[in-house]
């Protein structure tokens, strides 16, 4: 009787032990795993506010080259009512410097409405991400939960037995 229940003991001994194992090499898993989503949320923002800084210099320069050429069709402009012998040409070359003026608008408005395509797909696309990781966390939370019922039903079970086997010895 001694020996068996010795035997018992150390095969409880040896389930503890497994299960401790278990337990630590699932902490350690998720461990990584957080990390590796903290990591990839870095890298994530890191691309984002690379992408705003290249959109913002794209935006400076383009109004840069605006005053640029503002200015440049000013000069332009005061040279030409200067020469009003050559009235007749100046007004060509108004009239061709309001087409260039109307191709430039329409190539900058097709440049704005590209960029804020891209930023509503780069939103769109976030919005997509964070769902998907609340989904994932949603699913670990029920695992972790259903995981937590489960021990606490061996550890139940584990007590019945324990009584049952006590009241057998008595």
């Amino acid at each position: 009787e001694e020996e068996k229940r010795e035997r018992e003991r150390q095969e409880q001994d040896r389930e503890r032990a497994r299960k401790e194992a278990a337990d630590e090499k699932e902490k350690k898993r998720k461990e990584n795993e957080r990390k590796e989503e903290e990591e990839r949320e870095k890298e994530r923002k890191l691309v984002e506010q690379k992408e705003r800084e290249r959109c913002e210099r794209e935006r400076k320069e383009e109004d840069e080259k605006r005053e640029r050429e503002r200015q440049k069709q000013d000069q332009e402009r005061a040279r030409k009512e200067a020469e009003e012998e050559k009235e007749k040409k100046k007004e060509n070359e108004r009239k061709e410097e309001e087409e260039r003026e109307r191709e430039r608008k329409l190539v900058e408005q097709k440049e704005r409405e590209r960029c804020e395509r891209e930023r509503k797909e780069e939103d769109e696309k976030r919005e997509r991400e964070r769902q998907e990781q609340d989904r994932e966390r949603a699913r670990k939370e029920a695992a972790d939960e259903k995981e937590k019922k489960r021990k606490e039903n061996e550890r139940k079970e584990e007590e019945e037995r324990e009584k049952e086997r006590k009241l057998v010895e008595q």
